[in-house]
């Protein structure tokens, strides 16, 4: 995929120094830009300075949203940036281990994969506020919901 900001390829199992001679060149070459490798497969070039952590952290600034009122949901080493910004995170049970292995005070990690990860750790979120209006019961639950399927 390429875009005017982003580009992403596909690189099965590249090797930590091919990936560091990559962003050698990039350097070489006066291109300011960040290089993200993850999933044993994903390889993106961002503008220096982008990722999604970023992006969401300017977000929160420009709507003046309490950091503590940010929660968000991940699967993979992509999603690191957003993790490492000290938001509330929610790591669901089918994410890879490159981001199961990432730990905070601010990190829950669902045992539930896919899109009941996400409710399992909204409910663990907002269990304490009293207008919580999710609830997760994963014996109720729509089996094809972790694949996006509907009914």
């Amino acid at each position: 995929m390429l875009s005017k900001y982003k580009i992403s390829v596909y690189g099965d199992d590249l090797d930590e120094a091919f990936v560091d001679r990559l962003r050698d060149q990039f350097e070489e070459l006066e291109l300011n830009v960040n290089v993200v490798y993850s999933s044993g497969r994903d390889l993106d070039v961002l503008l220096a300075g982008t990722n999604k952590g970023t992006a969401i952290a300017h977000l929160v600034a420009h709507w003046q949203i309490p950091t503590e009122h940010v929660i968000v949901a991940g699967d993979s080493g992509n999603d690191l940036d957003m993790f490492r910004q000290g938001f509330n995170g929610i790591v669901v049970g089918n994410a890879l281990p490159e981001l199961k292995a990432f730990t905070a005070p601010t990190v829950y990690h669902a045992t539930a994969t896919h899109a009941a990860g996400v409710l399992e750790g909204m409910q663990f979120r907002i269990k304490d506020h009293p207008a919580a209006p999710v609830t997760y019961d994963p014996s109720s639950r729509d089996p094809d919901a972790d694949r996006g399927k509907r009914g």
